[in-house]
């Protein structure tokens, strides 16, 4: 079940997060990916770690799927190859 942070909005579980930035990035939906993210990292361990409304901002989670680095953050945020994954508009947004 998706958690809401203070300003009441949704917040993904970082699983789902990972594949939404990753099929963007791919331009696919994530249905449509041919490699399962749990080729690259564990889904639950993910959300156990990083989707806990206590978790540490400070920490993330790093891992390659087909080549592609991922990395998942405490706070939400999601980088693909070092850009920045906006899961509010579904696009990577600019340094």
């Amino acid at each position: 079940m998706p958690r809401t942070n203070a300003g009441d909005e949704q917040v993904q579980a970082p699983s789902s997060a990972a594949l939404r930035a990753i099929a963007a990035k791919r331009g696919c939906d994530p249905m449509e990916l041919e490699t399962p993210l749990y080729d690259g990292v564990d889904p639950d361990a993910l959300d156990a770690l990083l989707g806990r409304d206590d978790a540490n901002h400070d920490v993330y989670v790093g891992f390659t799927l087909d080549g592609n680095g991922v990395q998942v953050h405490g706070d939400g945020t999601v980088y693909i190859d070092g850009e920045r994954f906006d899961p509010a508009s579904g696009t990577f947004v600019e340094p």
